[in-house]
């Protein structure tokens, strides 16, 4: 939820839906990196320098727990939702569903990351955010696959996982 100001200077208290909410986001972290992309490409400029390099880390590792903390309450709520909607349903749909949710989120998030930072190769520094956000899916898909005992029915999962979900994510 977000606050307004009334014409008396006093918070009201607004309510802003999810989707909403995670694009507030996404809209203040790029008009934060307008202002630092200056600062940013100058260190990985001097990148090569060890004290820059070791800025560089440093700036990376801050903001991929910055956005980590800012994500993970909307994530798992939305991972609690769709794992509510597919209570009824089988774990495929549900992996499918979430795993699209998530490489949404990741897709946005890579984007995001070359505009603070656009002369870095985000592969390893992004896992960083990347692996926990994963965390969340495995969460909800783990008591029902863990109990799942037909042999062709886990077949199934891995094969939408090895095939459709990540020739999807790799395609995008």
């Amino acid at each position: 939820a977000g606050s307004a100001t009334t014409d008396s200077g006093e918070y009201d208290e607004i309510d802003v839906d999810e989707g909403d909410e995670t694009s507030l986001l996404y809209v203040r972290f790029r008009a934060s990196a307008t202002e630092l992309k200056d600062l940013t490409e100058e260190l990985e400029k001097r990148g090569r320098h060890e004290e820059y390099a070791a800025l560089l880390s440093d700036c990376h590792v801050l903001y991929c727990e910055q956005r980590a903390f800012l994500l993970a309450g909307s994530i798992k709520k939305k991972m609690r939702a769709i794992a509510s909607a597919e209570n009824k349903k089988d774990v495929i749909a549900l992996a499918r569903i979430g795993s699209a949710y998530l490489t949404e989120v990741c897709q946005a998030e890579y984007r995001l990351f070359k505009h603070f930072f656009p002369n870095t190769d985000p592969t390893g520094v992004l896992s960083a955010l990347m692996i926990p956000l994963g965390t969340y899916l495995s969460d909800i898909l783990r008591p029902r696959y863990i109990s799942m005992t037909d042999l062709g029915s886990l077949a199934e999962l891995v094969d939408a996982f090895k095939g459709e979900l990540l020739e999807d994510i790799s395609s995008k």
